[in-house]
């Protein structure tokens, strides 16, 4: 059967154990699909994700385009072919910079008190103001344009003290109340200034549902622990 539908240009997919869990980067939402559609949708659904890359879906006869009709009523699944969604894959998390300890090799002058706040208050600004599809392309584009090829080559005494950095004078402007979300958006964009680009990134779990943001630099969690994090399943690599 040809695939006569698509996901949505702002709809990120992940499939997470039976289940397909898609996020709506417009409206912050997320929408889970599961039971026989979850591998019927995939022979009609371009970009919808399956088991795994090479396994084609099982054919279920029983379930024609027309079952997509609640999402696409929601706007997650568009008819016609529309153009493949880039995503973006990152290393299965290996480690944690946590586990290296703290760093006290930089001190935190006048300039980096100036980052941080400005960095926390442009991202709370952001998420208030702003869609997740618009803030996720920004923080694409400016890697992209500023990190070049070697953006993963970075001397880890540098990063290990620039994060410890953040980590010691977060609690001054944020508290710890404050939305993954937050943190995560603010970390990147103190790191910009720094001229570090990582990986912000979403992830979801089900059972029960759940998601969380954190930063990643290759296979390296920069702001959260190992173990956390590795029970998610990304959904959004920005």
């Amino acid at each position: 059967m040809p695939r006569s539908l698509a996901l949505a240009p702002h709809v990120r997919a992940c499939r997470v154990d039976d289940q397909v869990i898609l996020l709506d980067l417009i409206h912050g939402r997320y929408h889970g699909v599961a039971g026989p559609q979850v591998d019927a949708l995939a022979e009609f659904v371009q970009g919808w994700p399956t088991a795994s890359q090479s396994a084609m879906p099982p054919r279920v006869n029983s379930l024609q385009p027309q079952s997509a009709g609640p999402l696409i009523k929601r706007g997650l699944v568009i008819p016609g072919h529309g153009r493949p969604i880039a995503v973006e894959r990152l290393p299965e998390p290996a480690v944690a910079i946590e586990g290296w300890g703290e760093s006290s090799a930089q001190g935190f002058g006048v300039r980096r008190w100036m980052q941080l706040i400005g960095g926390a208050s442009w991202s709370a600004i952001q998420l208030r103001t702003c869609t997740l599809e618009r803030i996720a392309r920004t923080v694409a584009f400016r890697r992209l344009v500023h990190a070049g090829p070697d953006a993963e080559s970075v001397n880890p005494e540098r990063l290990q003290s620039t994060v410890s950095a953040y980590r010691r004078a977060r609690p001054i402007v944020m508290t710890s109340k404050d939305r993954c979300l937050l943190d995560s958006l603010a970390l990147i964009q103190f790191l910009a200034a720094e001229r570090l680009f990582p990986h912000w990134v979403i992830g979801v779990k089900t059972r029960p549902f759940g998601a969380h943001a954190w930063v990643q630099l290759g296979a390296l969690v920069l702001n959260d622990r190992l173990e956390r994090v590795r029970r998610f399943t990304p959904i959004l690599v920005a």
